[in-house]
């Protein structure tokens, strides 16, 4: 509404501007303001003003454009550039001529006097949502009921309803010890965590510190941790986001989380995978555990590749010979695969590491002929990284394509089958064993801090944390939830003995049946999970894929010979071990 008598209406195809007795007085059309993948609402307040918002999900951004209504009850649409911060917002309302809005991903909410172009301040504070024990990323409606109560609508895993916000102060509030979390940058999930638990916590309340981890501040950030953490006052938990934790646990840093399993009994170490365990434990010390993984990994149609006894490069050079003019990797996800980046920045980057590198030795050997051959192979079959051009379904497959490269999870081996047109066989990425790995993307576990003040608020965070259900990564390393998630992709419905199909994609101009995930496949998908090395990222092992990808572009581009490329990353590499060492 405009506060003046005006009633809008946003539908998929536009405005519709809405008459006093319910009837439709105009219609203003909105695609052309919009791409396809947007959040689009409509935001006015008591002063008159209505404007249509599209926040660009993936384009990031947001238009502001003004609907405006003529004496005759026409409406008209008019871009209005920025009119208020550009940051996303989620939810607002109007309250006493006051226009509220939620911005989550600075997590508060802030009260303007009205919206109007050239506006673009952030307006005055009300509240910081986790402040209010909730997560900004969580709220779906706000209701100004006065200026002492408001009632929000909040949505998070496991956990939705209304929610009663009453302005309290601070000598209303009951006292609790508090528990100093140290991050590289917070997400909804965490903060949701936070909120939950301090909501039902009686004796601790969690405060979130944020060190900032961006692009051109990775390095102040380090700095300002290991600052804290070499402070008479640390931080109780902190994130182990990038961190070298052998060196953290030989300095004592960090405490050992087992005693702290085996006296409270849940969760306990046999409730986790024990690679998941084995990833952070230095001489028998647990540092953490993460809260959620997700891995990707290679497939291929089971007729194609059925002949395979291992998965070596050189089995990956044969299966090329036998079919010349497929490429090796689709575009699974509107991305460009099969490139010499991604060939040797992720594709081959196991196979060299450790067929090349000794590294107990410290010493490498990427002189060898079976290094130059890579590289010629990587020649003649990698492409050129190309820019993504639109977004396709996730799994999608061309005949022309031999193997998929995605992220992977129990539910959606039915899907890769489906758009494969047959069952699938999965691979990983090529190792020397012949045996194929799985790729690893995870959550940064917390630690906690050796000279914490308050370790017993820490660890009852750290347990609740640990026992959270997320939805942005599929797999836990709790092996009662993998069970369940396992036991739910392979539920099959059926109608009088025929089986149900569980839900329909869209593949070119057709609908196809899917089904639920065979059990074999599941078996595979956990079989590459549990042979998964959770150690930490080797700051080392990023280096050298970074000055083969980099060095060998050179050979690639005619600037130098491939003898002068192999000098130079051999080199490189040996130098860098050697400083290793």
């Amino acid at each position: 509404m405009d506060g003046q008598g005006g009633v809008y209406v946003l539908a998929r195809e536009g405005i519709f501007a809405v008459g006093s007795e319910g009837q439709c007085c105009d219609t203003v059309r909105t695609d052309t303001f919009k791409g396809e993948n947007v959040s689009e609402s409509l935001v006015g307040d008591s002063q008159g003003n209505v404007y249509y918002l599209v926040q660009g999900i993936y384009e990031g951004g947001c238009k502001w454009i003004k609907v405006e209504r003529d004496g005759r009850g026409g409406v008209s649409l008019q871009e209005a550039g920025e009119v208020l911060s550009g940051e996303w917002m989620d939810g607002g309302t109007v309250y006493d001529g006051n226009l509220y809005l939620s911005y989550p991903s600075a997590g508060r909410l802030s009260r303007y006097q009205a919206i109007s172009a050239g506006d673009i301040s952030e307006g005055e504070t009300v509240l910081k949502w986790l402040e209010s024990n909730m997560s900004g990323g969580c709220v779906r409606e706000i209701m100004v009921l006065d200026l002492e109560n408001i009632l929000v609508w909040y949505e998070e895993t496991g956990e939705k309803g209304l929610f009663l916000l009453s302005k309290t102060s601070v000598e209303g509030m009951p006292e609790r010890e508090q528990v100093r979390l140290a991050v590289f940058g917070s997400g909804t999930s965490l903060q949701a965590s936070i909120a939950k638990f301090n909501r039902r916590s009686k004796e601790y309340y969690v405060i979130l510190e944020d060190y900032g981890y961006y692009d051109d501040e990775t390095s102040a950030a380090k700095v300002r941790m290991d600052t804290a953490l070499a402070s008479s006052n640390p931080p109780d938990l902190i994130d182990l986001y990038g961190r070298d934790l052998r060196k953290d646990m030989e300095k004592g840093l960090l405490d050992d989380l087992i005693p702290y399993l085996a006296r409270d009994g849940e969760p306990d170490l046999e409730d986790f995978l024990e690679n998941v365990l084995e990833g952070y434990t230095f001489d028998g010390k647990l540092a953490g555990i993460p809260l959620a993984f997700n891995i990707s990994i290679t497939a291929g149609r089971l007729s194609q590749t059925e002949h395979l006894e291992s998965w070596t490069m050189e089995d990956v050079y044969e299966l090329m010979e036998r079919y010349p003019d497929m490429n090796l990797l689709g575009a699974a996800d509107g991305t460009e695969c099969n490139t010499r980046e991604n060939l040797l920045g992720s594709f081959c980057s196991d196979y060299y590491l450790e067929a090349f590198v000794d590294w107990e030795e410290g010493t490498c050997s990427f002189d060898s002929d079976d290094f130059r051959k890579l590289l010629l192979w990587v020649e003649k079959y990698g492409k050129e990284t190309q820019e993504i051009s639109g977004l396709v379904y996730a799994g999608y497959m061309s005949e022309d394509d031999l193997l998929m490269e995605n992220w992977l999870d129990f539910e959606k081996g039915a899907q890769w089958e489906v758009r494969f047109g047959e069952e699938i066989r999965l691979l990983g990425y090529p190792t020397v064993d012949g045996k194929g790995c799985a790729h690893l993307s995870s959550d940064a576990p917390f630690g906690i801090v050796a000279g914490a003040g308050n370790k017993e608020g820490a660890w009852e965070f750290l347990k609740f944390y640990l026992m959270q259900e997320v939805d942005y990564y599929p797999f836990s390393p709790r092996k009662s939830v993998m069970q369940e998630r396992m036991e739910q992709a392979t539920k099959q419905d059926y109608i009088v003995d025929e089986p149900r199909p569980l839900y329909w994609l869209i593949i070119g101009n057709e609908s196809v049946p899917c089904y639920a995930t065979r059990q074999e496949l599941v078996d595979q998908i956990m079989d590459f999970i549990e042979k998964i090395d959770f150690s930490a990222d080797s700051a080392q092992r990023n280096e050298i894929i970074n000055i083969v990808t980099e060095e060998a572009e050179y050979y690639y581009r005619g600037n130098k010979s491939l003898d002068e490329v192999v000098d130079i990353i051999q080199r490189r590499v040996w130098l860098m071990l050697q400083e290793r060492k």
